[in-house]
């Protein structure tokens, strides 16, 4: 039988902490990222997004606007429920409330590189780190 899988923008408080519960697990705790960096001043100014497979939540994303650009970050699916088709689900769920006057990017870690060159995603400039960690910068370009 086949899951019931959804990927939306949160609706309530409490979708909020199950959001920020899956980050914490997969960057904090899984990814040693400190919480002083996961956690950051685009919280409350972001568009968050949750996966739900069969009403649980698995999955986490978020859509921040900057100044010049429209950053998709944040996408984190428990270690359980990697291998899918669920980061696809929610960047491409994330890219529909994208607007079309800015431009979109992010900055992936340079494992999930060819994860995001596969959605239209183009890599700029030199590997950089982060947390820690070797990301790199990301602009996405649908043609």
């Amino acid at each position: 039988m086949a899951a019931d899988i959804i990927c939306r923008t949160i609706q309530n408080t409490d979708e909020k902490q199950m959001v920020l519960r899956i980050r914490r697990e997969v960057f904090i705790e899984e990814q040693d990222v400190p919480e002083e960096i996961e956690y950051d001043e685009f919280e409350d100014k972001s568009t968050h997004f949750i996966c739900l497979v069969d009403g649980k939540p698995v999955g986490a994303g978020r859509l921040s606007i900057l100044k010049d650009m429209q950053k998709v970050e944040r996408i984190a699916i428990l270690k359980e429920y990697r291998g899918l088709g669920l980061g696809r689900r929610m960047v491409e769920t994330i890219l529909l409330q994208c607007r079309s006057d800015m431009p979109i990017g992010g900055n992936a870690q340079l494992i999930a590189r060819d994860f995001y060159i596969e959605l239209g995603f183009k890599p700029v400039g030199d590997v950089f780190l982060e947390a820690g960690i070797q990301h790199i910068k990301m602009l996405y370009d649908p043609s």
